[in-house]
Protein backbone atom coordinates (compact mmCIF):
# COMPACT_ATOMS: atom_id res chain seq x y z
CA UNK A 1 0.00 0.00 0.00
CA UNK A 2 1.02 3.41 -0.57
CA UNK A 3 -0.08 6.33 0.42
CA UNK A 4 1.54 9.75 0.11
CA UNK A 5 -0.13 12.41 2.77
CA UNK A 6 0.54 16.45 2.10
CA UNK A 7 1.52 18.25 5.42
CA UNK A 8 0.06 21.74 4.05
CA UNK A 9 -2.74 23.17 1.82
CA UNK A 10 -0.45 25.04 -0.06
CA UNK A 11 0.14 24.86 -3.51
CA UNK A 12 2.31 21.47 -3.92
CA UNK A 13 5.66 22.84 -5.82
CA UNK A 14 6.07 24.37 -2.00
CA UNK A 15 4.81 22.14 0.06
CA UNK A 16 6.63 18.75 1.72
CA UNK A 17 4.74 15.49 1.53
CA UNK A 18 5.02 12.21 2.93
CA UNK A 19 5.17 8.97 1.15
CA UNK A 20 4.61 6.11 3.59
CA UNK A 21 4.90 1.92 2.52
CA UNK A 22 2.86 0.14 4.57
CA UNK A 23 3.82 -3.91 4.81
CA UNK A 24 1.61 -6.31 6.71
CA UNK A 25 0.12 -3.32 8.87
CA UNK A 26 3.63 -4.03 11.26
CA UNK A 27 6.15 -2.24 9.35
CA UNK A 28 6.15 1.36 8.14
CA UNK A 29 8.35 2.84 5.95
CA UNK A 30 8.18 6.86 5.68
CA UNK A 31 10.41 9.23 2.72
CA UNK A 32 9.81 12.58 3.52
CA UNK A 33 9.71 14.53 0.56
CA UNK A 34 10.52 18.42 0.31
CA UNK A 35 10.73 19.91 -3.15
CA UNK A 36 14.05 21.75 -2.31
CA UNK A 37 15.64 18.79 -0.49
CA UNK A 38 16.62 15.43 -1.83
CA UNK A 39 14.28 12.34 -0.12
CA UNK A 40 14.77 11.81 3.55
CA UNK A 41 13.74 8.40 4.84
CA UNK A 42 12.38 7.35 8.34
CA UNK A 43 12.03 3.79 9.43
CA UNK A 44 9.08 3.55 12.12
CA UNK A 45 10.77 0.63 14.01
CA UNK A 46 14.70 -0.22 14.32
CA UNK A 47 16.29 -2.05 11.92
CA UNK A 48 17.17 -4.31 14.34
CA UNK A 49 13.80 -5.11 15.16
CA UNK A 50 12.82 -5.58 11.82
CA UNK A 51 15.88 -8.20 10.97
CA UNK A 52 14.74 -10.31 14.08
CA UNK A 53 11.15 -10.20 12.61
CA UNK A 54 12.08 -11.74 9.41
CA UNK A 55 14.75 -14.28 11.11
CA UNK A 56 11.41 -15.25 13.24
CA UNK A 57 9.66 -15.76 9.87
CA UNK A 58 12.16 -17.34 8.19
CA UNK A 59 12.73 -20.17 10.82
CA UNK A 60 8.85 -20.79 11.00
CA UNK A 61 8.78 -21.03 7.09
CA UNK A 62 11.56 -23.74 7.26
CA UNK A 63 9.78 -25.38 9.62
CA UNK A 64 6.41 -25.84 7.70
CA UNK A 65 8.60 -26.50 4.72
CA UNK A 66 9.88 -29.50 6.28
CA UNK A 67 6.97 -30.90 8.01
CA UNK A 68 5.50 -30.74 4.15
CA UNK A 69 8.83 -32.89 2.87
CA UNK A 70 7.90 -35.34 5.77
CA UNK A 71 4.22 -35.74 5.19
CA UNK A 72 3.43 -38.32 2.98
CA UNK A 73 0.51 -37.96 0.46
CA UNK A 74 -2.36 -38.91 1.32
CA UNK A 75 -4.16 -41.74 -0.70
CA UNK A 76 -7.30 -40.58 -1.78
CA UNK A 77 -10.44 -41.15 0.43
CA UNK A 78 -11.84 -43.88 -1.30
CA UNK A 79 -16.27 -43.73 -1.67
CA UNK A 80 -18.28 -46.08 0.34
CA UNK A 81 -19.50 -47.72 -2.97
CA UNK A 82 -15.71 -49.06 -3.49
CA UNK A 83 -15.21 -49.70 -0.18
CA UNK A 84 -18.50 -52.35 -0.09
CA UNK A 85 -17.58 -53.47 -3.55
CA UNK A 86 -14.21 -54.55 -2.32
CA UNK A 87 -15.60 -56.12 0.88
CA UNK A 88 -17.62 -58.27 -1.42
CA UNK A 89 -20.92 -58.15 1.16
CA UNK A 90 -22.85 -61.32 1.06
CA UNK A 91 -26.24 -60.36 2.00
CA UNK A 92 -27.97 -57.48 3.27
CA UNK A 93 -26.73 -58.04 6.81
CA UNK A 94 -23.09 -57.60 5.75
CA UNK A 95 -24.11 -54.65 3.76
CA UNK A 96 -25.56 -53.05 6.33
CA UNK A 97 -22.67 -53.87 8.55
CA UNK A 98 -19.94 -52.73 5.85
CA UNK A 99 -21.81 -49.22 5.45
CA UNK A 100 -21.74 -49.31 9.39
CA UNK A 101 -17.77 -49.94 9.38
CA UNK A 102 -17.20 -46.84 6.73
CA UNK A 103 -18.96 -44.64 8.44
CA UNK A 104 -17.03 -45.43 11.62
CA UNK A 105 -13.65 -46.01 10.04
CA UNK A 106 -13.77 -42.94 7.08
CA UNK A 107 -16.61 -40.97 7.88
CA UNK A 108 -15.63 -40.41 11.87
CA UNK A 109 -19.09 -41.13 12.94
CA UNK A 110 -19.10 -41.87 16.53
CA UNK A 111 -22.43 -43.96 16.48
CA UNK A 112 -24.57 -44.04 13.31
CA UNK A 113 -28.29 -44.56 13.32
CA UNK A 114 -31.51 -45.78 10.71
CA UNK A 115 -30.86 -42.19 8.59
CA UNK A 116 -27.46 -42.56 7.85
CA UNK A 117 -27.73 -46.22 6.96
CA UNK A 118 -30.38 -45.25 4.58
CA UNK A 119 -28.13 -42.58 3.18
CA UNK A 120 -24.83 -45.17 3.07
CA UNK A 121 -27.19 -47.17 1.01
CA UNK A 122 -28.15 -45.00 -0.99
CA UNK A 123 -24.74 -43.97 -1.81
CA UNK A 124 -23.16 -47.10 -2.43
CA UNK A 125 -26.22 -47.22 -5.17
CA UNK A 126 -27.67 -50.78 -3.61
CA UNK A 127 -30.73 -51.64 -3.16
CA UNK A 128 -32.05 -50.91 0.49
CA UNK A 129 -33.38 -53.76 2.30
CA UNK A 130 -37.36 -53.96 2.82
CA UNK A 131 -36.11 -53.35 6.66
CA UNK A 132 -32.82 -52.32 7.80
CA UNK A 133 -33.66 -52.46 11.92
CA UNK A 134 -33.95 -56.53 11.58
CA UNK A 135 -30.37 -55.88 9.68
CA UNK A 136 -29.02 -54.32 12.41
CA UNK A 137 -30.66 -56.43 14.78
CA UNK A 138 -29.40 -59.42 13.62
CA UNK A 139 -26.05 -58.03 13.62
CA UNK A 140 -26.62 -57.17 17.48
CA UNK A 141 -27.17 -60.96 17.83
CA UNK A 142 -24.13 -62.02 15.99
CA UNK A 143 -22.23 -59.52 18.16
CA UNK A 144 -21.38 -57.58 15.19
CA UNK A 145 -23.15 -53.95 16.13
CA UNK A 146 -24.73 -53.04 19.72
CA UNK A 147 -27.11 -50.24 20.75
CA UNK A 148 -26.10 -47.10 21.99
CA UNK A 149 -27.51 -45.36 25.21
CA UNK A 150 -27.48 -42.30 23.68
CA UNK A 151 -29.89 -41.45 20.54
CA UNK A 152 -29.01 -39.55 17.59
CA UNK A 153 -31.40 -37.04 16.07
CA UNK A 154 -34.08 -38.74 18.21
CA UNK A 155 -33.12 -42.07 16.33
CA UNK A 156 -31.43 -45.23 18.25
CA UNK A 157 -27.77 -45.20 17.17
CA UNK A 158 -25.89 -47.92 17.16
CA UNK A 159 -21.63 -48.64 16.88
CA UNK A 160 -19.31 -51.60 15.60
CA UNK A 161 -18.60 -53.90 18.41
CA UNK A 162 -14.28 -54.94 18.13
CA UNK A 163 -15.88 -58.39 16.67
CA UNK A 164 -18.05 -56.35 13.82
CA UNK A 165 -14.47 -54.81 13.04
CA UNK A 166 -12.63 -57.34 12.29
CA UNK A 167 -15.51 -59.51 10.80
CA UNK A 168 -15.29 -56.53 8.20
CA UNK A 169 -11.98 -55.72 7.50
CA UNK A 170 -11.12 -60.05 6.83
CA UNK A 171 -14.16 -59.54 4.06
CA UNK A 172 -16.59 -61.14 6.07
CA UNK A 173 -15.06 -64.22 7.16
CA UNK A 174 -15.30 -66.08 10.19
CA UNK A 175 -12.09 -66.87 12.00
CA UNK A 176 -11.51 -70.00 11.84
CA UNK A 177 -11.28 -71.90 15.42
Amino acid sequence: MLKIVRLAKKPLTNSKFFIKLILNDEFKIVWDYNLKKDFEMKVDEPINEIKKRLDILERRISSIEVLIEEKPNKKKKISINEFIISKKPSDDNQKTLGIGYYLEKYESYVSFNLLDLRDGFQSTKEKEPPNINECVNRNIRKGFMMERKEKKDKFKSWTLTNSGVKFVEKKFKEEEK
